[in-house]
């Protein structure tokens, strides 16, 4: 018993004019914008429906049969694809606005800070200079002393200027958020203020020049802030990146930025914030304490 194929004028078989004139009216919704309001689930089943078609076409074209290519179009448009949508909260527009200022500037406070520093350092370790002050009567631990402060002062000014510019570009976010909880967020900055410090001193012992100290100022700069979660968050990111951000500083000053910023700032919360700044200085003591033992070696050779 033989299979009857209707065919419409123009000898196509009404099934596959019914898949195609499906499909032709999915693309013209999406042009004219009417799929817009629907949401990413017509998106993402109007690409599901065109891949399935391309694949059908081939299929059809090696097989053969045009009831072949109308079942399948049909089975193709009647699937549906998974979608999820995840709901971000944001606590406000000042919150954030603040909060991505910050994160972005610890960009600028390390690279300027180490280069800075670092030029203050290597210049105090000339031989000439150093052979200079030692005819002095100054002692070497007072000299020691008065350079470090110098750069620690230089850090502060560094940090003040960038902070300054913030607070007052954005003073309407400022007066939305609270005065106490951006001051918690400047804290935060400071914290990180150190561990460039840290490593100018670090390079400087080792030798660096300026050239080296620029190069090294914004490779890390950048590398911070990108581990840090500046440029993109790091839900975004593989766990393995994710892993190793746990090792810089910005990772967790951010996270002290992220929660002093937060709507419903708890006594916990102010403990997770005091966890994050704590780590923070840590990294700095520890880059401190390699270039203090750099620094010894060099000066007993």
């Amino acid at each position: 018993m033989g299979r009857t194929v209707l065919h419409n004028a123009e000898g196509v078989p009404s099934r596959v004019r019914d898949a195609q004139d499906r499909l032709v009216g999915l693309v013209l919704a999406v042009v004219d914008g009417s799929l817009v309001d629907s949401g990413f689930e017509s998106f993402a089943r109007l690409r599901h429906v065109v891949e399935r078609f391309l694949e059908i076409l081939v299929q059809a074209g090696s097989h053969g049969g045009a009831h072949r290519v109308a079942k399948a179009a049909e089975h193709a448009a009647a699937k549906r694809a998974e979608v999820q949508i995840e709901q971000v909260k944001v606590d406000s527009t000042a919150a954030a606005t603040l909060e991505s200022y910050f994160n972005f500037g610890a960009y600028a406070i390390i690279s300027s800070v180490i280069v800075s520093v670092g030029l203050v350092f290597s210049g105090m370790n000339e031989p000439e200079r150093v052979r200079r002050m030692e005819a002095g009567p100054v002692s070497e631990r007072q000299r020691s002393l008065a350079v470090f402060a110098a750069a620690a002062v230089l850090t502060v000014c560094i940090w003040l200027v960038s902070s300054m510019m913030g607070i007052v570009g954005f003073a309407s976010a400022v007066a939305e958020v609270g005065v106490g909880r951006v001051c918690l967020a400047l804290a935060a900055t400071f914290a990180l203020a150190c561990t460039p410090l840290a490593v100018g001193f670090t390079l400087s012992s080792l030798g660096a020049r300026e050239e080296l100290l620029n190069g090294v100022g914004n490779l890390l700069g950048m590398l911070m802030t990108f581990l840090g979660g500046a440029w993109m968050p790091l839900s975004l990111m593989g766990s393995a990146v994710q892993a190793v951000a746990h090792f810089v500083p910005t990772y967790w000053v951010n996270d002290a930025i992220g929660k002093a910023l937060a709507s419903d700032l708890t006594s916990a919360m102010l403990g997770d914030i005091a966890c994050d700044l704590g780590v923070t200085v840590l990294f700095a003591a520890a880059i401190a304490a390699v270039g203090l033992a750099l620094s010894r070696t060099k000066s007993r050779a």
